[in-house]
């Protein structure tokens, strides 16, 4: 069944083969025009600015109008926009990632599942050069399936109605074993992390986060796992970024259901945003927490990562156990990326004083360097 399902939504909509101290209200008001349509691009050609816990219905970035981009056409603008979707799903025995990225200049699917138990990864990443690959336009109403080969990867966004299908099929790169999946949403979600932030002779930086309840199936070869609502969660990643020619970050992330509660959080160290802001934050009890700018420490004879910052209220180690790398060079455009997974210790404070403890969350880190 997962399997006929996850292609049954795959026949039907084939295509070809990351706020902190913006001043804003925070509310549906900074992203309304008169039509009542929430926009990430106003009508004047500029970003809404500003971290919201709402959605943007239409995403528009090529109607940019500001600063080096007043006079740009918009095949010039659409080569620089850098777009993906990612989803980070934690189970009791699996983690598993999934990611559609449009690079322009070239695109990347991955597909990552990690079995906690046996220590073991199946996955694939299929790099594609100088070819684009179609993403959905929004998370409220639209879907988005993109393929390579055997990987294929489909979701269909209607966070609108607190709803999300996610699919997936892929060989393993190591052992050839087929590796298919479909999720569901529950009812309900918790508050989007929605930022727009200003990046330094770019543009701009927008980001949605949502931490969402899951279920559904795991087909292994030909073992077949369940992964139950009460004991699986993930993190949807949404970005649409105009980043400079040189880009670096790190980033970490995790979720997971402490005492009866679905948390999680994503932090990030974005080099290039304007005026220290970031996208940092936690969700517990159904509420989302904002935290402050956080640096990235590596000890490179343990492997451990220290994240913390400077008022004391982020003190998180985050220890990698499987690791993922890609380094391509295609002359003028290059990636040398580091994704590991692995386990978090620590606690996160938020600016109103808010505690999540991360012990014993698994979930996993990101350092990249990008020319592009």
């Amino acid at each position: 069944m997962v399997v006929k399902k996850l292609f049954t939504a795959i026949t039907l909509f084939c295509v070809e083969c990351p706020v902190y101290g913006i001043n804003r209200k925070g509310t549906m008001e900074g992203l309304m025009n008169d039509a009542n349509i929430m926009r990430l691009i106003d009508e004047k050609g500029q970003y809404n600015f500003g971290a919201y816990e709402n959605y943007i219905e239409t995403m528009n970035p090529l109607d940019l109008k500001q600063g080096l981009w007043r006079f740009a056409p918009k095949f010039v603008k659409d080569k620089r926009l850098k777009e993906w979707h990612a989803y980070m799903i934690g189970g009791l025995d699996y983690y598993i990632l999934v990611a559609a990225m449009d690079l322009k200049f070239f695109s990347i699917l991955k597909v990552m599942v990690y079995d906690k138990n046996k220590n073991h990864t199946f996955g694939t990443s299929q790099i594609i050069p100088f070819k684009k690959i179609k993403l959905s336009k929004n998370l409220i109403d639209d879907s988005v399936y993109v393929c390579e080969g055997s990987t294929k990867i489909f979701s269909n966004h209607l966070l609108g109605d607190n709803k999300l299908e996610l699919g997936f099929s892929f060989e393993d790169e190591m052992s050839g074993i087929q590796v298919s999946a479909f999720f569901e949403s529950a009812c309900g979600m918790n508050p989007p992390q929605v930022s727009v932030l200003p990046m330094k002779n770019a543009g701009g930086f927008y980001t949605s986060k949502h931490l969402m309840s899951l279920q559904g199936k795991l087909l292994i070869g030909n073992q077949e796992v369940h992964l139950k609502l009460n004991e699986t969660s993930m993190i949807l990643d949404d970005q649409k970024v105009y980043y400079p020619y040189l880009t670096k970050w790190d980033w970490a992330t995790a979720s997971g259901i402490v005492g009866e509660d679905y948390c999680g959080f994503t932090v990030s160290d974005v080099r290039g945003l304007k005026d220290n802001l970031n996208e940092n934050a936690f969700w517990k009890n159904g509420n989302l927490h904002k935290l402050p700018n956080v640096r990235f420490c590596r000890n490179k004879s343990s492997g451990y990562w220290s994240i913390v910052d400077e008022m004391g209220l982020v003190n998180v180690s985050f220890k990698p156990v499987a690791k993922h790398v890609i380094r391509r060079n295609f002359g003028l455009a290059s990636a040398d990326y580091e994704g590991p997974f692995g386990w978090y210790s620590g606690h996160l404070t938020s600016l109103e004083g808010e505690t999540l403890h991360v012990n014993g969350m698994f979930g996993m880190g990101e350092k990249l360097k990008m020319r592009l």
